[in-house]
């Protein structure tokens, strides 16, 4: 696991030559989400934003791709929306003590605190740079009240823009004293208002949207169990995808048609991780390939497949230790979606 003040490099990675160079390097990084490295939505493909620690505070850094550090904010980055405008951020010292390979070593004032009233989902203003709460953990558990909150330690992960940045998604999490872990899948405006429960039947995995207003999540549904469920926001609307086909939890996402579902597995008997492309149209699961995941790389070590496309959908990187190391890897579509 990184330890405090460990830094990780920033490299860009030619995919015509192969070659990489070191530009930036960072010290908040974890082996799940790794530094929220991503090209910065809304500008020219030469700038780029991560997280980095300075001093006793998290923060994110723009910088261009030669490294030259052109604005620098003082919270981290969680997700941005499509036009680079908004981030939400979330406190990452928080997500390391509940979630260990999701958040950063080197604690704050409220990461032990269960239910603290001043942290939740932060909101960033890119422009200016100025941060406001936008939805406190200990008000969320106060409007939506459930038994098992109390003596609960509460904390928020998996926010992500819908794509036209209206609405946000999170997922609310708390682990009672006595064990286990319950979640609920929430949507919000994005200046925190009308937060709406889509899935609170206790568990909620990986999601994706699909649409501004329709979302697919691996949860459990008390009455039809747990699968792949379509949910539209802010309605009672939900309905079972590929029930037959994809029947275990992974990290889905569409192509831009909204026609193909991407996703994984988990290890199964053979520690073997399954990379899976669906088909929405006529129900069709296709095996793209199955990876060898070394067994010692396990809990907060692993390293999930975490696929997803390019830009123009023809080809899907994934992530995958099989040769032994954590390596990148590219898997060509061609002939394989429609017009790819």
């Amino acid at each position: 696991m990184p330890a405090t003040g460990e830094r990780a490099e920033i490299r860009l990675l030619d995919c015509a030559c192969g070659e990489a160079r070191t530009i930036r390097t960072t010290a908040a990084w974890n082996w799940q989400q790794g530094c929220m490295l991503q090209w910065l939505p809304g500008r020219s493909e030469e700038t780029l934003i991560f997280n980095d620690r300075r001093g006793r505070e998290w923060g994110s850094v723009v910088c261009a791709r030669d490294g030259t550090i052109m604005r620098e904010y003082r919270a981290p980055i969680y997700c941005i929306n499509s036009d680079g405008t908004r981030a939400l951020s979330l406190s990452f010292a928080r997500l390391n003590s509940a979630a260990p390979g999701y958040g950063y070593p080197g604690g704050d004032e409220t990461a032990s605190d269960p239910c603290p009233v001043n942290d939740g989902i932060w909101g960033l203003d890119l422009r200016s740079g100025a941060t406001n709460l936008l939805i406190s953990i200990s008000d969320l558990c106060r409007s939506h009240f459930h038994p098992t909150f109390t003596a609960a330690y509460h904390y928020f992960n998996h926010a992500g823009w819908s794509p036209g940045g209206s609405r946000f998604l999170f997922l609310h999490r708390w682990q009672p004293q006595r064990g286990g872990e319950y979640t609920t899948m929430y949507t919000a405006n994005a200046d925190g208002s009308g937060v709406r429960a889509l899935a609170d039947d206790g568990m909620v995995s990986h999601y994706t949207w699909k649409s501004e207003t329709q979302v697919l999540a691996w949860a459990k549904n008390h009455a039809r169990g747990t699968h792949y469920f379509q949910y539209t926001d802010r309605s009672s609307e939900v309905q079972s995808i590929g029930e037959q086909c994809l029947t275990e939890d992974g990290h889905p996402t569409f192509d831009g048609s909204g026609r193909y579902i991407l996703t994984d597995t988990y290890p199964n008997w053979r520690q073997q991780r399954t990379l899976i492309l669906y088909d929405t149209q006529n129900s069709r699961r296709r095996e793209l390939g199955a990876f060898d995941s070394p067994p010692f790389l396990d809990g907060p070590l692993r390293c999930d497949l975490h696929p997803r496309f390019d830009r123009q959908y023809r080809r899907v990187c994934v992530d995958s230790a099989h040769e032994g190391v954590r390596r990148l890897y590219t898997v060509d579509l061609s002939g394989i979606i429609p017009n790819a």
